[in-house]
């Protein structure tokens, strides 16, 4: 069957009274919902607690004789007691009353009064104010270093819920900003900080507000201060000569190791052959570690490093026994970090080293590699 839409026609359904409705739409069952849909969510927890609490009526008489009481004893010292009560509100201030230990409504600006012995109070300023983040030195994912800090602005916007919902506002607000630009910029790359610096002062600012809008602050501004460090201030003068190229010129291994060794071009038996002639029991005891290093790339393969027993060992293939730590990176990164060039902590946050294992022994190799720069001179 077909339908015409042009041959349908409405009509107005005539009623007695023109301002009554031809059809009744309420329902004999009531539809109204258990939760609640008002605008009160913005407010703080413990201030809506106060509201919400009704003492018993003992608690409540208390309350009444005790603040009566204290009436009475403003209105018997007075004037002397007015140099105590009234406080001056300016307009940039709020003053947050406690009466009894219970939650009062913000008051000024202008003249407010308390109650002595019984009236707790705190003036909040609700002006804009700054702080700064110490530069820190982050390694980018690309393997730079770079120094990282901020200047944070906010402005508390509810005076109320900045007293009651965090206990120091300023050290809080200044160590939140500090770890979230840490987990930021953290996992980023130094040309993506420095060409994105604007986007990344938004995203701080919104990661921000997104915790202080519960403290009853706003954070009006953010800005990034970086700083890029050349790499021989963090890992020391890369002219002076690496564990591998000491211990090639103290051991007599012959020029053609030294040129290889300064040309940084040193396999990784190369390496661990030159780092076992400078095994001693003290860096043994001090370490007591086996490492097992898995390479790719050029001459790549299964090596160890035996920290842990004896006067210690190191060569190819798996070590005698569980290693504590698995290490996996390139030929190229293990070259970089025994000649003093590549740290391990860097090359772990910028993701060139893989750890299986004790982590914590695992950067213990720094030590590892510094004991044989101490130990070659």
């Amino acid at each position: 069957m077909a339908w015409h839409s042009a041959s349908v026609k409405y009509f107005k359904v005539p009623t007695a009274d023109p301002d009554s409705v031809a059809f009744d739409f309420h329902s004999p069952v009531s539809f109204k919902s258990a939760f609640s849909y008002t605008d009160d969510r913005h407010k703080d927890m413990y201030y809506h607690n106060e509201e919400i609490y009704k003492p018993p009526f003992i608690i409540h008489l208390c309350s009444c004789i005790v603040m009566s009481f204290s009436f009475l004893l403003v209105v018997l010292t007075f004037p002397v007691s007015a140099w105590i009560c009234f406080k001056m509100v300016h307009q940039y201030e709020k003053l947050v009353l406690f009466r009894l230990g219970r939650l009062q409504s913000a008051k000024g600006p202008g003249i407010v009064m308390v109650l002595p012995c019984i009236d707790k109070w705190r003036k909040v300023d609700m002006r804009t104010r700054a702080f700064n983040v110490p530069p820190q030195k982050v390694f980018t994912n690309d393997g730079a270093v770079i120094s990282i800090g901020a200047v944070i602005h906010f402005e508390i916007n509810d005076a109320i819920t900045s007293v009651t919902a965090v206990q120091d506002l300023n050290h809080s607000t200044r160590l939140l900003g500090q770890t979230s630009l840490m987990n930021l910029l953290s996992s980023k790359s130094a040309q993506e900080i420095e060409s994105e610096k604007a986007i990344y002062n938004q995203s701080l600012q919104i990661d921000l507000n997104s915790v202080t809008q519960n403290w009853g602050v706003a954070v009006t501004r953010v800005e990034l201060t970086t700083k890029q460090i050349p790499m021989k201030l963090v890992f020391g003068n890369s002219t002076s000569p690496s564990p591998i190229q000491t211990l090639a010129a103290a051991n007599g291994l012959g020029e053609a190791v030294a040129e290889k060794t300064q040309a940084a071009t040193m396999s990784p038996s190369d390496i661990l052959s030159a780092v076992k002639l400078l095994l001693n029991d003290s860096l043994v005891q001090s370490v007591g570690a086996v490492y097992k290093f898995i390479l790719q790339g050029n001459d790549g393969g299964t090596f160890y490093l035996d920290l842990k027993n004896g006067s210690g060992d190191a060569g190819s293939g798996d070590p005698n026994e569980e290693p504590d730590a698995v290490l996996e990176m390139t030929t190229y990164d293990m070259q970089m970090m025994f000649s003093g060039e590549l740290r391990p902590f860097q090359a772990f946050l910028s993701g060139r080293l893989k750890v299986t294992g004790d982590r914590a022994l695992a950067m213990k190799l720094d030590q590892v590699i510094k004991g044989l720069q101490d130990s070659s001179c």
